[in-house]
């Protein structure tokens, strides 16, 4: 199998099996890329009644065309499975470096299907491939399952997909982690992983992946990667300022969502911006064959949040746990986009959340009785910080709101689903 490029690994969770199969050239030409390939994959093996975060729901992993290649921007891969929050087809997509080491161990993506019975986690290193246990890193952050895994397999350099607690507790925007701090967000992937009692995948890669015409390959790839670095506002913007480049100019715009979409205009909001933060906090990230770098990687040296660090702050980050909630303090916003990498949590959904509870203490529809004590007024960055966490662990309030805005609004009723900004039980991005 090591460096046959058109596989797709089947791991069976509840027999505890695994086995490989060769992707036709027909399904190839089909149904193109990781996106399409995963969408049908899904289609077969998927009823309408299957329940997101039953056996039966197939959590599906798939790489892109040209991952493990020096095409810009080809790191990424998607993952499809149906969602826990809203009923239906889910494709969220990763960056980082896991899917050029799957293309480099022989595989073009892998298919879970059933359950375990105890926590385990996938080794492959090139065609071994094998589950382990994984009760010991049940329970823990991203961090320390990163660690965990490679000291175990002695090996700093392997690349691992990961949860943390909020995608073992079923929150149902848990997020599946690539090197700890790039995240499939969206939709709740992360709970149907956890659903699965798996806790990690980790690859070790040491194949290529073999170009039909490298010559024509090299010349094409060369030539865009050349027109990225040479477009003056990806190197001016994107790369200086990453994703939150357009902030200020959206505050300035009023269509910076502002106190749970209550207005677009946030006070102090240029402190969110993309040059305010890159200036103080943060640098730039790129992605496997990243050309753009528009990722950020931000560390807090001084005063109460001393001692953060993550990737990120995104503009959606930025947005939904600070504008949206009323917070203009960066390092609290670092701090819970921190929080949300490591506990394994999308920061989209996650700040929508927060502002969604605020609004309803603001309305009287949520009191410090139903917080226990908890001050939600807006601008509260503790307040959102401690929220993080309790609907990670699904505690006291934090298990309501770990059911997404829909679910969390039907059920406190009062006229709270007018302040629940959602479509089909997936809370509105930032944009």
């Amino acid at each position: 199998m090591h460096g046959f490029a058109g596989q797709i690994l089947w791991v069976d969770l509840t027999r505890g099996t695994i086995r490989a199969e060769t992707i036709t050239r027909a399904m190839a030409k089909m149904y193109v890329g990781g996106r399409g390939l995963g969408a049908k994959l899904l289609w077969d093996l998927a009823r309408n009644d299957v329940d997101p975060l039953g056996p039966e729901n197939p959590l599906i992993i798939m790489t892109g065309t040209l991952g493990g290649t020096f095409a810009p921007n080809s790191g990424r891969m998607s993952i499809v499975c149906k969602s826990p929050a809203t009923g239906l087809y889910l494709k969220t997509s990763v960056g980082a470096h896991m899917a050029p080491e799957l293309k480099y161990a022989g595989y073009d993506g892998l298919v879970f299907t059933g359950q375990s019975e105890e926590p385990v986690y996938l080794w492959i290193d090139d065609d071994h491939v094998e589950l382990r246990g994984a009760a010991h890193m049940w329970g823990k952050d991203t961090r320390t399952t990163d660690r965990l895994i490679k000291e175990e397999i002695g090996d700093d350099q392997i690349k691992i997909l990961q949860i943390g607690p909020a995608g073992e507790n079923g929150v149902k925007f848990a997020s599946v982690m690539s090197s700890i701090y790039r995240a499939a967000g969206r939709g709740g992937a992360g709970a149907v992983m956890g659903s699965k009692n798996l806790k990690a995948i980790a690859v070790r890669g040491t194949g290529d992946v073999t170009i039909a015409n490298p010559d024509v390959f090299q010349k094409v790839a060369l030539a865009a990667r050349r027109a990225l670095r040479e477009d003056e506002y990806c190197w001016t913007r994107s790369f200086k300022f990453g994703t939150a480049q357009g902030l200020l100019g959206a505050n300035e715009a009023g269509t910076l969502p502002h106190r749970n979409f209550q207005d677009g205009y946030t006070p102090n909001g240029y402190k969110l911006s993309g040059e305010y933060v890159s200036d103080k906090y943060a640098r730039p990230e790129g992605c496997s064959a990243c050309v753009l770098h528009c990722g950020r990687f931000s560390v807090v040296k001084e005063g109460l949040h001393q001692g953060t660090y993550t990737a990120g702050p995104e503009y959606e980050t930025l947005a939904s746990l600070g504008s949206k909630c009323d917070i203009t303090d960066v390092p609290a916003v670092i701090k819970g986009n921190e929080l949300c990498n490591i506990l394994g949590m999308d920061t989209i959904s996650a700040g929508s959340m927060v502002s969604f509870a605020m609004e309803c203490f603001e309305k009287g529809i949520l009191t410090e009785e139903d917080t226990d004590g908890l001050d939600l007024s807006w601008g509260n960055g503790a307040a959102m910080l401690k929220l993080l966490e309790m609907m990670a662990y699904r505690e006291g309030l934090g298990d309501l709101l770990a059911e997404g805005a829909k679910i969390a609004s039907e059920r406190l009723g009062q006229g709270a689903e007018k302040f629940a900004v959602q479509a089909k039980g997936l809370e509105q991005s930032m944009v």
